[in-house]
This record gives C-alpha cells, structure tokens and sequence, in this order.
C-alpha cells in the first residue's frame, strides 16, 4: 500500500492506481472515483506511517509485527482489486 501512495506523489510516476485500473481494466472515470478521491487523500498524509513505524518499530519483534501487519493489508488490497476485476 505504502509504494501505491508513493506512486501517486512522484512526479517521475504519473500514472496513478486510478489511471493503472482504467488502463488495465477499462473502466470509465466514474467507475475509479474512489481511487482519485483516495490519492488526494494519500498526499495529505503519506509520511504519517513512516513516522509512526520509525519512532515505535525499534527492535526486531515489533519489526516483524509490522512486515506482518502489511502483509496482511497488501493481501486485503490484492482480494479487493481481484474482486474488482470479477465485477466487469
């Protein structure tokens, strides 16, 4: 998740998950509007996880709670995006 909202900041990477699902799935602006409403969001408050992360995170066991934490939530988008692609 954390590389999907970066992707939306970069200005070397202007194509954003919005504009990725339109491209791979052919979907309308409409259909992606959660996405664009999602990345302006993401611009506001990108860096809060980081910081979060860097002060808490200290030694390995916390570490590994957060690897597996975003595991979990990387797991959760990819079902959303495959239920996204079942729908059309």
């Amino acid at each position: 998740m954390r590389r999907c909202e970066r992707s939306c900041r970069s200005r070397r990477r202007p194509r954003t998950p919005a504009r990725r699902l339109q491209q791979h799935y052919g979907l309308d602006r409409e259909a992606v509007e959660f996405f664009d409403i999602h990345e302006m969001a993401d611009a506001e408050h990108s860096d809060v996880g980081d910081n979060i992360v860097v002060r808490h995170a200290r030694d390995a066991a916390m570490q590994d709670r957060v690897r597996d934490a975003l595991q979990h939530s990387l797991d959760a988008w990819w079902q959303f995006f495959d239920g996204i692609r079942a729908a059309i």
